[in-house]
Order: structure tokens, then C-alpha cells, then sequence
């Protein structure tokens, strides 16, 4: 019930935004449980109908954990969802016992590399290394590659230099509530 709340509770609000002249998309994460029940892509349907919210306003993120706990099943789902024209994102890439065989099966549009990799930037040789790989790999592989938890500029120079064009992190941004960001942001043109 959380999940499905959250689900028509962010629609309602990127509906909201684009009305008021701000060119959103929001991200949801979307737990292990939610992308196997059935009836995911019929919640996010009558929420994108309800609200009148176009499909690639919203971006689903899902964990390797989640998608690999019945990686056919989850394909199918993340397909259908794609179908529609929501975005797929595979969140915390790198940190679980995901094969390469897995990215190439499951077709995501974004991979979002984990902040564990991020946090030794731009020191650590070995993080360097990793978010280099992926780097290289999400773009052979057409994907649009984000990195999540950049705390410091020198990070995020790093990245821009390496070719990362999307991040995340404090550095950018803090946690914020509705009426706070749209003052942000309104701050910001």
C-alpha cells in the first residue's frame, strides 16, 4: 500500500510541476516486492492517466537485488514499463552479485553507478578504475550512465572530465520537501 502511494503520490506531483512550466522527470525507487507483484504496471497506467503525466516524466529505479531475485520475471515487467515510455534505471550498479550476462539481459535505460565507487574519487586508482569501466561499458551499451553520491566538487570535476554527464549527491543538492525545491529551483533561473 506504501509503495502504490508513493507511486501515484510522485505522478500527482511531476503532473503538478509540468503544468506550472517546470520540465521535470522524477525518479522512483521501486522495491524488490512491488517490481514482483502483479499489478505494477496497471498502478503506474491509472496513475499516469489519472494525472495526465506523460510516461518518460517518470523514471523507475530499481536495485540489481530486486531485479535479479527472478530476473525473467522482473524483464517482463521492466519491458512492459518500458513499452509505455518510463524510463528504467538500475540503481546501485556494481554492489551485488550481478554478471555482466544480467546488464545485457536486462534492458535499462540508465545505470546508476554506486556511490561506494564514487566515495574515493578522485584518489582512489582503484574506484577510478571501476567508474572508468562502467563508464566505458554504459556507453558501448547506449546507456545513459549517473553517479550517485558526489559530495565533493572534486568529484564531480572528475567525473565531468571522464565523461559523466549526470550525478547526484549532496554536493548538488540536499534532501529537500515540495514547497523548498520549487523555491530552489525557482532560485536558480
Amino acid at each position: 500500500a506504501v509503495g502504490e502511494w508513493v507511486i501515484r503520490s510522485a505522478i500527482e506531483q511531476v503532473g503538478k510541476w509540468v503544468r506550472n512550466g517546470l520540465d521535470m522527470r522524477v525518479a522512483i525507487n521501486i522495491s524488490a516486492l512491488q517490481l514482483h507483484e502483479p499489478g505494477l504496471t496497471s498502478i503506474l497506467k491509472g496513475a499516469l492517466s489519472d494525472h495526465n503525466v506523460e510516461p518518460s516524466r517518470i523514471e523507475l529505479e530499481v536495485t540489481e537485488t530486486a531485479a535479479l531475485r527472478n530476473a525473467d520475471a522482473a524483464e517482463a515487467v521492466l519491458q512492459e514499463c518500458r513499452a509505455m515510455g518510463i524510463i528504467v534505471a538500475l540503481d546501485d550498479f556494481g554492489t551485488q552479485y550481478a554478471s555482466l550476462s544480467y546488464l545485457k539481459k536486462l534492458t535499462v535505460d540508465v545505470i546508476k553507478i554506486d556511490r561506494s565507487f564514487v566515495a574515493g574519487l578522485p584518489h582512489s586508482l582503484e574506484d577510478a578504475a571501476i567508474v572508468r569501466s562502467v563508464l566505458s561499458l554504459g556507453r558501448s551499451l547506449g546507456r545513459t550512465i549517473v553517479a550517485e553520491g558526489v559530495e565533493r566538487a572534486e568529484q564531480a570535476e572528475w567525473l565531468l572530465a571522464e565523461g559523466c554527464c549526470f550525478a547526484q549527491g549532496y554536493s548538488l543538492g540536499l534532501p529537500m520537501a515540495v514547497l523548498d525545491f520549487e523555491d530552489w529551483h525557482a532560485s536558480r533561473d
